[in-house]
């Protein structure tokens, strides 16, 4: 993952990061390593934090962050899916669908690699090499420090 405060100044980089970064900070909220941080007025990501799971791409409104992983593996729901929908219901990004009852797809274009959708699957039926595990802890720890801090 490359910021637009990246020093490679290739088409690529000049391409997505035509508007750059507004500070508006979506990306330190999703992020469930604290990876993310605004530093004067600035998207940074931190590569000895970020464990490329991917949750910081699609919410970058001006798409100031990029995802250089092509290899980033996606997920793919096999025939042991039974159609309850709940890898739909978790997807930050809608990549799975599908109609109730039926084996669901995934949008390849649209899946990020995080591997969220394999904790919900009640049938093991969705496959890849996924940091899932990881993403979700580092989620749910993130979650509660700040209810323990809007509490305090």
């Amino acid at each position: 993952i490359v910021a637009c405060h990246s020093k490679d100044k290739g088409g690529t980089v000049r391409k997505h990061c035509e508007v750059g970064c507004i500070a508006c900070g979506k990306c330190v909220k999703v992020c469930p390593f604290d990876a993310a941080s605004i530093e004067n007025n600035v998207s940074r990501i931190d590569p000895d934090k970020c464990r490329v799971c991917g949750l910081c791409v699609p919410n970058c409104p001006t798409n100031a962050i990029m995802d250089f992983i092509s290899t980033r593996s996606k997920a793919f729901i096999t025939d042991r899916c039974i159609g309850c929908h709940k890898c739909a219901k978790i997807c930050p990004v809608d990549a799975p669908s599908g109609e109730q009852k039926q084996k669901h797809i995934v949008d390849q274009d649209k899946c990020i690699g995080c591997g969220i959708c394999t904790a919900a699957c009640p049938k093991q039926a969705i496959e890849g090499t996924f940091n899932t595990q990881q993403v979700m802890e580092a989620a749910a720890a993130k979650k509660a420090a700040k209810e323990a801090q809007q509490a305090a």
